[in-house]
């Protein structure tokens, strides 16, 4: 399911600190820092100012707290009824993320990155799908809002690894994914999750 699908923890809190590094370097500038070479690279491929990507630095930063303790809440012994609202919450900022600054994975290994991620989010997909064909219990409800979390993840990492030619659309043809077009949105999915929550607050009432 996807309480087990293992978040990249380890690649946002990378991507955090080289961020926080990119921010001192524009702080304190150094031409001939080795650091700043990354950073005019990146206002030429944004077509942007210094200081416009110092602004979206803080935010993709602001994003990456967010989603760090989001993540850091749901890996603590949380209550099932909060867990499914969280991970929603949790997926989207990631969508955020892969949507926003995917131009900070342009290296090799980042590409490398990219194409894994891409393939395991692709695999929990294909194995929940299954689970929810057999599924008869209360659980399919929950199955159903992860199948969808997945469908907008995946549209995401897919038009990410193929921006930054992580994937050739060869490989993502193979991972036999079907139509990943998602029936609801994130306000549907957030009230969805946030319905459950509710109705087993009733429930212990009752």
């Amino acid at each position: 399911m996807l309480d087990n699908l293992a978040f990249p923890q380890a690649t946002m809190m990378n991507l955090q600190h080289k961020l926080e590094v990119l921010e001192n370097c524009l702080n304190e500038a150094n031409p001939e820092d080795e650091a700043m070479a990354e950073i005019y690279e990146l206002t030429n491929i944004r077509q942007i100012s210094l200081i416009q990507l110092k602004e979206e630095f803080a935010t993709i930063l602001e994003k990456l707290n967010k989603f760090n303790k989001l993540n850091q809440i749901l890996n603590q012994d949380v209550k099932q009824e909060d867990s499914e609202f969280l991970r929603v919450r949790r997926n989207f900022v990631f969508k955020e993320i892969i949507d926003d600054y995917s131009y900070l994975f342009l290296k090799q290994y980042s590409q490398e990155m990219f194409k894994q991620m891409t393939k395991d989010f692709a695999y929990h997909y294909n194995n929940i799908k299954e689970i929810q064909l057999l599924e008869t219990s209360g659980k399919k409800d929950s199955l159903y809002i992860s199948l969808e979390c997945l469908k907008h993840l995946l549209q995401s990492l897919i038009k990410a690894s193929l921006r930054v030619q992580a994937l050739t659309q060869e490989e993502i043809n193979a991972l036999e994914l079907g139509d990943i077009t998602p029936k609801e949105s994130e306000i549907m999915l957030t009230f969805l999750a946030s319905r459950n929550k509710w109705d087993q607050v009733y429930r212990n009432l009752a």
